[in-house]
């Protein structure tokens, strides 16, 4: 199944994912029987495999404490376009840290935020590498029905997802202005400085650069878990570990990059 998979992603075909919190991480194969089954099926968990994660432009960061943080969800510009009326929605959502290694594109069609408004990666995507395109959809909501008290327009979702995919192997979507959103691993905010640059020859517009590191990642809650008696549940010294507050240096206007490169530090 990957060899044919990677070919029809290689020749312009675009793959297409529906429901699954980390897309293509299962490796299946056709049996004597004629049924599909896990491969190889032994032993346990050998299946798993990233081999289609890199080869379409994503990777798993297994971090629990940034799993499931949207809870603002919005069609974006080019969902919309074929779909207008699609609302936006708030509720938590089911989600890994499923983001896009260095060279690889991020495109949402349903953007996600935290309360915070910071970006998280989203239920529903483009991602762009190389000359592979494939739609990432990481939840059944929005285009399978699962849940329609949350969501009443899979169909239309659905349809449009449909048209795009067909417009892109065409070679019809080439969008001229669209929002990409870059998920930086948590290992590469050690440095003291981002550099931001444009090796295209177009404009590059910066509408804002939003920067978080938290040291210690709070893993313990504060709230119904706290206990009958009033006691924080989690260790005083712990939570001397961070602040109350975290810096979300921005760009708050509009800033337009006339040189190759700019940085922010």
């Amino acid at each position: 199944m990957i060899p044919a998979a990677r070919k029809f992603s290689d020749d312009g075909g675009v793959l297409v994912s529906l429901d699954a919190a980390v897309p293509f991480l299962i490796a299946l194969e056709q049996g004597a029987e004629g049924f599909w089954k896990l491969s190889p099926d032994k032993p346990a968990f050998a299946w798993q495999t990233d081999e289609m994660l890199k080869h379409i432009g994503l990777q798993y960061l297994f971090e629990p404490e940034k799993h499931s943080q949207g809870v603002r969800h919005a069609p974006t510009k080019i969902l919309k376009s074929l779909a207008d009326s699609l609302p936006d929605v708030n509720g938590r959502l089911d989600s890994r840290r499923v983001i896009p290694p260095d060279g690889a594109q991020y495109i949402p069609l349903i953007r996600s935020r935290r309360l915070d408004g910071i970006d998280v990666p989203g239920p529903l995507h483009v991602i762009k590498n190389a000359n592979r395109t494939s739609i990432i959809g990481t939840t059944p909501i929005f285009t399978l029905g699962a849940s329609p008290d949350f969501w009443k327009h899979s169909d239309a979702t659905l349809s449009a997802l449909a048209k795009r995919a067909m417009n892109i192997r065409s070679g019809k979507w080439t969008p001229a202005e669209y929002t990409r959103i870059v998920f930086v691993p948590t290992e590469m905010l050690a440095g003291k400085m981002l550099t931001l640059s444009n090796p295209g020859r177009a404009t590059l517009t910066f509408d804002a650069v939003q920067l978080e590191h938290q040291r210690n990642p709070r893993t313990r809650c504060i709230g119904l878990g706290a206990g009958q008696e009033g006691h924080n549940n989690y260790p005083e010294a712990e939570s001397r570990k961070w602040g109350g507050i975290r810096a979300r240096p921005c760009l708050t206007s509009s800033y337009q990059a006339t040189t190759p490169s700019g940085s922010c530090s």
